[in-house]
C-alpha cells in the first residue's frame, strides 16, 4: 500500500454487470458504479469482506482526499471489478 497509493491518489473499487462480447475493444463502455474508496496513504481498505460487498462504512463521497468508505454492493448484479 504505501508504495501504491501516494503514487496514485488513493485506490477505488467499481463494479458492473456487463455482456462481454469476445473482442477486447469492449471492455470499455461505462456502467460502473464506485462502490469503495481509500485515499492515498499507506494503508488498504479495512474492509474485511474479500470484496464480498458485505461490509459499509464511512460516507460516500466523490472527492480523492475523502477518508477511505464502501458501501454494500453484495445484493447489485454485477460480474466486474475495475481497481482504480
Amino acid at each position: 500500500a504505501s508504495r501504491v497509493l501516494p503514487n496514485h491518489l488513493g485506490a477505488n473499487v467499481w463494479i458492473r454487470n456487463k455482456v462481454i462480447k469476445k473482442s477486447c475493444a469492449h471492455l470499455d463502455g461505462g456502467g460502473w458504479k464506485r462502490v469503495r474508496h481509500v485515499p492515498a496513504g499507506n494503508h488498504w481498505h479495512p474492509a474485511t469482506d474479500q470484496l464480498q460487498g458485505t461490509v459499509a462504512y464511512g460516507r460516500k463521497s466523490v472527492t480523492r482526499d475523502a477518508p477511505a468508505w464502501s458501501i454494500r454492493f453484495d445484493k447489485d448484479n454485477f460480474n466486474q471489478f475495475l481497481f482504480a
